[in-house]
C-alpha cells in the first residue's frame, strides 16, 4: 500500500471539502417561517422529507418579535413524536434561539419549531438551512 505525503493528504482533504460544498449548494434546503401566532403553544412543521432522501439540517433558528415567550424549542418529528434538540427557556423579545450542528432526517420525518407561552398575535419567525442527499439503498 502506498504512503501519502502530508501535502497529498492536504490536497485530498481540500478536494473533498470542495466537492462537499458544491453538493450542499446544488441540493440546498432552506425554509423560513413567519406567522401571526395564536395564544399559548404554537408548533410549526417544516416540509416532510421525500422518499429516497436524507435531509441534513445544519442550522435552525426561531424568535418572537413581539414579546418574550416561555420557551422556544427546535427539533423534528420522528414519525411518532416531536423530539426537541434545543430548548431555550424564557428568551427575550427578538432573541434568536439557534441550533448549529448536523441533524439528519430520513423519509417521513420533518423539522419543527415550537413557541410555548406565546401571546396572541405575536410575530413569530424561524427557519432552517441544510442540504439533502439521496438515501443509500439497502438490499
Amino acid at each position: 500500500m502506498a504512503e501519502f505525503t502530508e501535502k497529498q493528504i492536504k490536497e485530498l482533504v481540500e478536494a473533498a471539502n470542495a466537492i462537499d460544498e458544491s453538493l450542499r449548494r446544488l441540493q440546498s434546503v432552506q425554509e423560513s417561517y413567519d406567522l401571526t401566532a395564536d395564544a399559548g403553544d404554537n408548533t410549526v412543521d417544516g416540509l416532510r422529507v421525500k422518499q429516497g432522501r436524507l435531509v441534513v439540517i445544519t442550522n435552525m433558528w426561531a424568535y418572537d418579535a413581539t414579546s418574550a415567550p416561555t420557551y422556544i424549542r427546535l427539533g423534528f418529528w420522528n414519525r411518532t413524536r416531536y423530539v426537541w434538540i434545543h430548548i431555550e427557556p424564557a428568551p427575550l423579545v427578538l432573541e434568536t434561539v439557534e441550533f448549529h450542528g448536523m441533524l439528519v432526517l430520513s423519509e417521513g420525518m420533518w423539522p419543527a419549531f415550537q413557541g410555548n407561552g406565546i401571546t396572541e398575535n405575536d410575530d413569530v419567525h424561524g427557519g432552517l438551512m441544510g442540504y439533502w442527499v439521496r438515501a443509500p439503498r439497502i438490499s
